[in-house]
């Protein structure tokens, strides 16, 4: 933060926040419930989805190769979801450590929605 007393007072604060056990039991809990949330998705459209792989929010959404990830980025970006592809079949999602639940659903709701339309 380059010793600037307003930065400093930010990283200080945001390092205080990420190092609560409270706040990382909560990321640990709901990046198992958006895992869990995406292979049930898998289970929805084996035809699409190849595997979920990753840990925590770092998240990747392999594709089968018929299926190209920047493609689908741009259907998922239309649809008001953000997701960045990380090669040419994988989708990769990296949400904010301060998502909830909702957040999980919303996400699953608007995956299901674009891949419902290219079934």
């Amino acid at each position: 933060y380059g010793g600037n007393p307003l930065g400093c007072g930010v990283g200080l604060t945001a390092l205080k926040m990420i190092t609560d056990p409270d706040f990382l039991n909560n990321v640990r809990m709901t990046g198992n419930d958006l895992k869990s949330k995406l292979q049930d998705l898998k289970q929805a459209y084996p035809h699409i989805i190849k595997d979920i792989r990753g840990v925590g929010f770092m998240l990747g959404i392999g594709l089968h190769d018929n299926f190209n990830a920047r493609q689908m980025a741009e259907i998922l970006l239309q649809a008001g979801l953000i997701v960045i592809p990380a090669s040419d079949n994988v989708l990769r999602l990296l949400p904010p450590l301060i998502i909830t639940p909702q957040h999980n659903i919303e996400i699953i709701h608007l995956l299901d929605t674009s891949f419902k339309a290219i079934k």
